[in-house]
């Protein structure tokens, strides 16, 4: 079964459960809640494939780059407990990227593995951040 749209309200137990896995991990500037917010007030979208995991899920927003004039189609934020999630999506991805009338898809991953197994569905790297904090 594909990804659909899911309403965050409807399952926020479990996806703020992985929310905050992933916030363990990856120290990001978000908390679990502005993920929420966001998705409440339509500026990211959550998709769900419950068939193949009950847990697993990607957060995407939509972003218009004026300097590129191109619309991205960003992964935000995926977890998912069962390995291969990208292989398995990376298609329906950018399936949905493409309907909904993007001309790019992108992603940041402090995960260097993800971004090695990205290469062998032709995506380039296109920049490196680095950070000191002061």
């Amino acid at each position: 079964m594909p990804m659909e749209p899911e309403d965050i309200r409807n399952v926020w137990p479990t996806v703020r459960e992985g929310l905050v896995l992933v916030q363990e991990k990856t120290a990001p500037p978000w908390i679990p809640e502005d993920v929420y917010a966001a998705c409440v007030n339509q500026k990211a979208f959550l998709y769900m494939d419950r068939e193949r995991t009950e847990r697993g899920f990607a957060v995407v927003q939509s972003q218009y780059c004026e300097f590129e004039r191109i619309s991205k189609f960003l992964l935000w934020i995926v977890y998912d407990p069962e390995y291969g999630t990208a292989n398995h999506y990376v298609d329906e991805w950018e399936e949905l990227a493409i309907k909904t009338g993007h001309d790019a898809v992108e992603f940041v991953t402090p995960i260097d593995a993800i971004g090695r197994l990205t290469k062998k569905h032709g995506y380039r790297k296109v920049s490196s951040l680095y950070r000191k904090d002061l």
